[in-house]
C-alpha cells in the first residue's frame, strides 16, 4: 500500500535524498516464468525467462478520478498467465486463460482479455503487465489494442506497432503505477501468430522488457518500456509449441512427462512417439491445447493464478477461423494522444505562461505543445494548449505559476506557491501530489471563479465559518 509518510519525504522543501523505493539501476526481477519452444525435428527443448506478472491495487475516489493504492493488502500478491500457440504446416492454434491477476483468491476470477484478433488469418496473445485492478486505467491496454486492430483486416505490421507505439503507451502505465507500488517489473510479452498464403503459418514473440532510468526531478529511476531486442519468429513448417508464463505443467505435457490420463494428452504422446507431430490435424491442436489448460487448471497451485474461461483462436490453413472467446466491452483508450513528462520543473514565463526549464525525461505523439493561460482569479478565462495533447505529469515540480489543470493527468507531483485552475472539466488523474502554500480557484456555471485553499494533500479546504 502506499507509504504516505515516504512520500511526504519525498517531497520534504528542500529534499536530499531520492525516491526510497526505486529499484537499483542494474537490478533483474525475479524469474518465475519461461517461454517453452518445442520443435518435433530436433526435440530440443529451449528455456528463455521471462519476469513476473505484477499487481497493483487502486481505487476511485473524489473529487477526481484517481489511482489509489490504500487497498492493496486486501489483494492477493500472486500473479500469471498462461498462452499457448501450437502450429504446423496445417494451421495453428492459439489461446490464453482469462484470469486477471487482481481476481480474489477462492471467488470467481475477475476476467479480462488476453487474446485479440489482428486480422481475418491472425491473431496475438499477451502476457505480464497490462492491467490495473481498477479506476479508469483498469484496461488501457486491451483498450489501445482493439483500437488499433479491428480484426477484418490484414495487418503486416502488427509485430511493428506492438514494439513501437504499445510499447510507447506501457511506458506511460508503467511510469504511472510505479508512483503507487514499489514494483520493480513491467515486463509485458506478446506472441502474435498468422497463417500464410504462401508457406507455413508464423509465429513472432516479442518482449518489450522494461528499463529503469534516472529522470526524475532528483535523479529518481522510473521504467521506460523498450525492447531493443529483436522479435523473435519462427515458420511452423513443422510441429512448433510456444508457450509463455505459467507453463510448467504445459511444459512437461509436451514432453511428454506428465502423469495425466486425459485422453487427449495420450493422443498427442502417440504421435510424438511416432513422430508423426508434423501431421497433427488443426482440430487434434485444438483438443491439445484444451487439455493443457484443464490440467493446468486442476492444479492447486496454478489454479490461483491460471484460471476462467479458456480465449482460444482455431485457424486452419485451409477453411474458415473458429473464434472461441467471451465478449467485452469496447472501450476507448484513455492514454491514447498523450505526452508523458517525468520529472518537469515548471516556473513563471513571459506573458503569464508557465514554461518548463527543466524535463528529465519527455515522449509524445506528436510535438508537445506550449501552455498559455489566459484566466485571471477572480474573472472568468480559458485555458488554449497550442496543440490538443493530453499530458501526464509524472514526480514534476510546479513552483509559482497559474496553472489550469484541465483533464490532464498528476500523478506525485508538488504545487509550490502556485495557483490552481479548474475551469471545466477536471482532471482525470490527479493522485499522491503534494501542495505548498497554494490555491485552488474553481469556475463556476456563472463565468466566476471561487477560490479554495489547498491542504498539503492538494485537498480544498473549506472556508471558516
Amino acid at each position: 500500500m502506499v507509504d504516505r509518510k515516504r512520500l511526504d519525504e519525498h517531497w520534504r522543501i528542500p529534499v536530499v535524498t531520492a525516491h526510497q523505493h526505486e529499484p537499483p539501476l542494474d537490478f533483474q526481477p525475479a524469474e518465475v516464468a519461461s517461454l517453452y519452444l518445442m520443435t518435433s525435428n530436433t526435440r530440443e527443448v529451449a528455456l528463455r525467462p521471462i519476469r513476473s506478472l505484477p499487481i497493483i491495487a487502486v481505487v476511485v475516489l473524489a473529487p477526481f478520478r484517481t489511482l489509489h493504492a490504500e487497498q492493496a493488502a486486501v489483494l492477493p500478491s500472486a500473479s500469471g498467465t498462461l498462452n499457448v500457440v501450437i502450429g504446423n504446416k496445417n494451421g495453428f492454434v492459439i489461446a490464453a486463460d482469462s484470469r486477471t491477476s487482481f481476481s480474489q483468491p477462492n471467488a470467481p476470477p475477475i476476467e479480462g482479455q488476453k487474446l485479440f484478433r489482428t486480422g481475418p488469418r491472425s491473431a496475438m496473445v499477451i502476457a505480464g503487465f497490462a492491467s490495473i485492478p481498477a479506476g479508469p486505467l483498469q484496461y488501457e491496454i486491451a483498450a489501445h489494442i482493439t483500437t488499433r486492430f479491428d480484426g477484418n483486416e490484414s495487418d503486416d505490421d502488427a509485430a511493428d506497432w506492438v514494439r513501437s507505439v504499445l510499447g510507447h503507451n506501457l511506458t506511460r502505465l508503467a511510469s504511472i503505477v510505479s508512483m503507487y507500488e514499489y514494483r520493480r517489473d513491467f515486463s509485458f510479452v506478446a506472441t502474435l501468430a498468422g497463417l500464410d498464403e504462401h508457406g507455413p503459418p508464423s509465429i513472432t514473440v516479442l518482449d518489450l522488457a522494461p528499463k529503469w532510468k534516472p529522470v526524475g526531478l532528483r535523479g529518481q529511476v522510473f521504467p521506460v518500456v523498450a525492447s531493443e531486442t529483436e522479435p523473435s519468429t519462427i515458420k511452423c513448417d513443422f510441429f512448433r509449441a510456444v508457450t509463455i508464463g505459467m507453463d510448467q505443467i504445459a511444459r512437461r505435457i509436451l514432453r511428454g512427462s506428465d502423469p495425466t490420463t486425459d485422453k487427449r494428452v495420450h493422443n498427442y504422446l502417440c504421435r510424438l512417439n511416432a513422430d508423426t507431430l508434423d501431421e497433427m490435424s488443426v482440430p487434434e491442436m485444438k483438443e491439445l491445447t484444451s487439455a493443457i489448460f484443464a490440467e493446468t487448471m486442476k492444479d492447486p497451485l496454478m489454479s490461483r493464478t491460471v484460471g476462467g474461461r479458456v480465449q482460444m483462436g482455431v485457424f486452419p490453413q485451409k477453411g474458415e477461423p473458429e473464434w472461441i472467446q467471451q465478449t467485452f466491452p469496447k472501450r476507448d483508450p484513455l492514454l491514447d494522444k498523450t505526452s508523458l513528462i517525468i520529472g518537469a520543473r515548471l516556473t513563471p514565463g513571459k506573458n503569464g505562461k508557465a514554461e518548463m526549464k527543466k524535463i528529465g525525461y519527455m515522449s509524445s505523439v506528436g510535438e508537445f505543445g506550449g501552455m498559455r493561460l489566459t484566466a485571471r482569479p477572480g474573472k472568468p478565462g480559458v485555458f488554449l494548449p497550442d496543440q490538443y495533447l493530453q499530458r501526464v505529469f509524472v514526480d514534476s515540480l510546479f513552483d509559482r505559476v497559474q496553472f489550469v489543470l484541465g483533464t490532464d493527468i498528476y500523478v506525485g507531483d508538488l504545487f509550490r506557491n502556485s495557483t490552481l485552475l479548474v475551469l471545466g472539466p477536471r482532471p482525470t488523474i490527479f493522485e499522491l501530489n503534494r501542495c505548498v502554500d497554494s490555491q485552488l480557484w474553481i469556475g463556476t456555471p456563472g463565468g466566476t471563479l471561487v477560490r479554495a485553499k489547498l491542504s498539503e494533500t492538494c485537498v480544498p479546504v473549506p472556508p471558516q465559518q
